[in-house]
């Protein structure tokens, strides 16, 4: 049974360097562990006219036990094909927790989990990923879209600000749906950040409706009729 543990252990450990990595925009200093990429006092972004705080980018500050002060709902989940790259790249499965125990604020947890046909028995890692002030009218919902909104652009686009001037490293041609099986609120913020095929006008206008108005204007720019 130790022998187990320990392996199982290991394997969190990789799944700790993959989520750092891939989603969290970490990176990682000998001696310290791993790190934001910047470590500003300003938001990361600025999401339908809210600051968001993002883990890559700014500096924890807010005091927070995990362990005993989490209030989690579930907003959504995702999984990412590419999570460990390697010869086979390794996947991973993704949910998402906003966590509404500090006052005056959300917190959204990433809890990730790579594939065990790759990785081996292992036991979920999480982490929290972004934070952003409550609002006046907010909601767990609301706040979980600016949240993984700026998330996933620092995942996808990095530090750039103009929208014209960035794309997804990830959008496959606006084919990406099949291998990043996603939740309905995860597919909103991925296919405003990706080219993605619907397969008409019809099928856009169904996948989008309960999307927040902030994200319409992105989701049309990078919609791909497929007229064949």
């Amino acid at each position: 049974m130790k022998r187990i543990n320990e392996e199982k252990h290991r394997a969190s450990g990789i799944t700790q360097i993959a989520q750092a990595q891939a989603i969290c925009c970490k990176t990682l200093k000998v001696g310290h562990g791993f790190e934001p990429f910047a470590s500003r006092e300003a938001p990361y972004r600025i999401i339908d006219n809210v600051p968001v705080y993002h883990c890559g980018y700014n500096l924890w500050n807010l005091s927070y036990n995990y362990e005993t002060d989490r209030k989690l709902t579930k907003w959504g989940n995702f999984y990412h094909p590419y999570m460990m790259m390697g010869m086979p790249d390794t996947g991973g499965s993704n949910r998402l927790y906003v966590d509404n125990s500090q006052k005056g604020w959300y917190i959204l947890i990433l809890i990730s989990k790579l594939d065990e046909w790759s990785n081996g028995k292992s036991y979920p890692v999480w982490s929290v990923l972004s934070w952003t002030p409550k609002q006046k009218n907010d909601s767990i919902l609301k706040a979980g879209y600016r949240m993984f909104y700026a998330s996933m652009l620092a995942m996808e686009i990095g530090d750039i600000k103009n929208s014209d001037d960035y794309s997804s490293l990830f959008d496959e041609d606006g084919d990406w749906v099949e291998s990043w099986d996603c939740s309905t609120c995860c597919f909103h913020v991925f296919a405003s950040i990706r080219n993605t095929k619907y397969e008409n006008e019809e099928d856009f206008e169904s996948r989008i409706e309960a999307a927040p108005k902030f994200l319409i204007e992105h989701l049309n720019a990078m919609k791909i009729i497929n007229f064949f």
